[in-house]
Formats: structure tokens, C-alpha cells, sequence
């Protein structure tokens, strides 16, 4: 039947039960509860509007490119998640009393310097300028990521100089 014919009325819609196709088959039991059925319209009659990320895929697919960016990005975020549970760890210890400050200051000064590597040779590698389809949204995510590392060896800093 081509799609463009209506369906003929006198056609009984699908039913969906509880019972494999296998089951049916074979002769099994079949449901004879109407409660366990559920009246389905004829496929042709289903109109379905496009979900808002199917249509947004569709309209503007990524690049290999733009897909290479993107996840680089994620794991740069990631990598800079994990050091900033770190110095809020560290910065926790430096509130106890008795701690000694020795050590919490060169844990501070080792986070301080993978953070700042992590921003100049990772996240500053990621090149947005040949992108085109994620172009966009990878430059707002490299601008995030390095906002969030300059606001982790700001709170680095502020730590350091209050423990003298």
C-alpha cells in the first residue's frame, strides 16, 4: 500500500499484548484479557513530530574535526574537575588547627603548577579557527574550562597567602 492512500477504515487497528510473537506462533496461549491490550493506530497513521535534538543534529551535523575538539574539551574538564577536588581538599586541611604549613603549601604550589600546564599546554592547544560546524560551542566550552582553571589558581593563591 503506497503511503500516500488512506488507510481503509474498515481495517482493525494493531494490538500489542503480553505475549511473544514466538508464543502466538506456536500456538500458546494468547491474552484473551482485554485489560492486557493496548489498541495501537495503524503505523501509517502515527505522525510524530521530530524530537528538538534530531532536528538540531540534522541541521547542523558536526565535522570529525569539531567532534575531535569537543571531546578533547570533555576530558580537559574532567582532568581539571579532579584538580580542583584537590585543592578544595587542600584548602579544607588548611582550616584544621595543628596542620603543619609546610607541606600544605607545597601540595597548594604542585596543584598550582599542574593547573597552570593543564591551561597553557592543553587547553590553549585546542584550536576553534578551522572549525566550522562546532566552532561555536567548542570556543564557549574552551572559554569555560579556562575561566574555571583561572578561578581555581586565583583560590590557589588566596589559600597560600593566608597560611602566611
Amino acid at each position: 500500500m503506497k503511503r500516500s492512500q488512506p488507510v481503509p477504515e474498515e481495517q482493525a487497528p494493531l494490538e500489542l499484548c503480553a505475549i511473544s510473537h514466538e508464543e502466538q506462533v506456536a500456538g500458546e496461549q494468547v491474552a484473551a484479557n482485554h485489560e492486557e491490550l493496548q489498541q495501537l493506530p495503524h503505523p501509517e497513521l502515527i505522525c510524530r513530530e521530530p524530537s528538538k535534538e534530531s532536528t538540531q543534529q540534522a541541521e547542523s551535523p558536526r565535522s570529525p574535526c569539531s567532534k575531535a575538539a569537543m571531546r578533547t574539551l570533555e576530558d580537559l574538564s574532567r582532568k581539571l574537575a579532579t584538580h580542583e577536588a584537590k585543592v578544595a581538599e587542600i584548602i579544607a586541611q588548611c582550616g584544621a588547627t595543628g596542620r603543619a604549613v609546610g607541606p600544605l603549601k607545597g601540595l597548594l604550589g604542585q596543584q598550582f603548577g599542574l593547573v597552570d600546564k593543564l591551561l597553557s599546554t592543553q587547553v590553549d592547544a585546542v584550536s576553534t579557527a578551522e572549525l566550522n560546524s562546532g566552532k561555536q560551542e567548542a570556543r564557549s566550552s574552551r572559554k569555560a574550562i579556562t575561566l574555571r582553571a583561572q578561578h581555581c589558581l586565583d583560590s590557589i593563591e588566596e589559600a597560600k597567602k593566608s597560611l602566611g
